[in-house]
C-alpha cells in the first residue's frame, strides 16, 4: 500500500475522540494498519465513534463538524 495515499488528514488538527494524534497513530502505522486489516477481514471492524462540535457562523447559526478518532 502507497503510505501517500493515506494522507487524507492535516497533521496539527484536533486529536479524535480517542485522544490519539495523526503523529502518535503514524509513529506506529504499519501495525495500526495490520490490525485493521485483520479486523476488517474478521468482521470484527465497527466504525470508529466521531466526535461533533458546532462552529458558529457569522450568521447566529451554528455549522456541525466532525471529528473522527483514528483507528486504533
Amino acid at each position: 500500500m502507497d503510505a501517500r495515499s493515506l494522507h487524507t488528514d492535516r497533521k496539527d488538527g484536533a486529536t479524535g475522540i480517542d485522544g490519539v494524534t495523526a503523529q502518535e497513530y503514524e509513529a506506529n502505522l504499519v501495525a495500526n494498519l495490520k490490525d485493521l486489516l485483520k479486523r476488517i477481514k474478521s468482521g470484527r471492524y465497527e466504525a470508529p465513534p466521531v466526535r461533533r462540535t458546532y462552529i458558529p457562523k457569522a450568521d447566529g447559526s451554528q455549522r456541525p463538524l466532525g471529528i473522527p478518532m483514528h483507528h486504533a
